[in-house]
């Protein structure tokens, strides 16, 4: 009879896998990567265990990549803009509600706006996510939902800044 595959046990404390990167683990001890490819194979039987496993443990591979894709959350926040416009003629402000939306991605610690445009993450920790989109910096405290943003810009003499606050909860996603 031929040699059985190796079974790999995942321990229920640590699945779903945070970090992809142990993914190469679970070739240890059992074969290495060039053992499974079919071209190294020397008989027909062998060329098809090779195959099989190869074919398995890339259905694997997709598996664990599909469930970290599904591992993103997304934000709703509600908040409260005000914008100030300082002119050489006047100051003048504006307020309006506005919604915004993040998805945030745990395993890779990824924050981005709903619209697609990805932010540059300066803190990512269990407390505080902060994160800068062009001359707009985000703070959202995780423990509360509270998001604090504030951004400046100055052209032709005109100073425009932009301040606002609300709160933001886990939902579905939106409609594409």
């Amino acid at each position: 009879m031929g040699r059985l595959l190796p079974q790999i046990v995942v321990p229920l404390d640590t699945y779903p896998p945070k970090d992809l990167s142990g993914l190469p683990l679970l070739f240890i001890g059992h074969t290495s990567l060039w053992q499974c490819w079919p071209s190294a194979a020397k008989s027909s039987r062998d060329k098809m265990k090779s195959a099989v496993l190869v074919s398995v443990l890339a259905l694997t591979a997709f598996a664990l990549l599909e469930e970290s894709a599904a591992a993103r959350d997304y934000l709703h926040c509600v908040s409260k803009k005000v914008v100030i416009v300082d002119a050489p003629k006047g100051t003048t402000s504006s307020s309006t509600e506005e919604n915004l939306g993040f998805w945030i991605d745990e395993a890779t610690k990824i924050v981005t706006l709903a619209d697609g445009k990805k932010l540059n993450v300066g803190r990512f920790d269990d407390r505080w996510i902060s994160a800068v989109s062009g001359d707009v910096s985000y703070e959202l405290d995780r423990q509360s939902g509270n998001l604090t943003y504030a951004g400046s810009t100055m052209k032709d003499g005109i100073a425009t800044t932009i301040i606002g606050a609300g709160r933001c909860t886990v939902a579905a996603a939106p409609a594409r």
